[in-house]
C-alpha cells in the first residue's frame, strides 16, 4: 500500500525548480489563471467607472460607459459635473475620480 501510494505521487506531483514538490497541473492552470487576471480587473474597473457614471453624476449607460472607456485610455477625461450654486467640483466626487483613474490607467496599459 505505501509503494504503491508513492508510486502514484510520483506521477502526479514533480518537484519544481526550487526542490518543492508541486502538482504537475497546477503550474500550467495558474499560468492560464494568471493570464486572465489583467483582462478581469479591466471589466471589474470599467464596471465600476460604469457605475459611477451612472450613480454620482446621473448619466446614462452610454454616457457612463464612454466616461470609464475615455477615462482610462486617457483619450479624454470627461470631468465630474460642478455643483450648480458654486460652479465647484463636489469633493467626493472629484476623489473618487482621481483614485478611478489613478489605478485604472496602469490597468489598462497593463492589458
Amino acid at each position: 500500500n505505501i509503494a504503491s501510494n508513492s508510486t502514484s505521487q510520483q506521477r502526479s506531483f514533480a518537484p519544481s525548480g526550487n526542490g518543492v514538490i508541486t502538482p504537475l497541473f497546477s503550474q500550467a492552470l495558474w499560468l492560464r489563471l494568471e493570464s486572465l487576471v489583467p483582462e478581469a480587473l479591466l471589466i471589474i474597473w470599467l464596471v465600476m467607472g460604469t457605475v459611477y457614471g451612472m450613480r454620482f453624476e446621473g448619466w446614462g449607460f452610454t454616457e457612463a460607459l464612454y466616461f470609464a472607456v475615455t477615462s482610462l485610455s486617457t483619450a479624454g477625461l470627461q470631468a465630474p459635473a460642478t455643483d450648480v450654486v458654486t460652479g465647484e467640483i463636489p469633493p467626493l466626487n472629484a476623489v473618487l475620480v482621481g483614485m478611478y483613474c489613478l489605478t485604472g490607467v496602469p490597468i489598462f496599459a497593463v492589458v
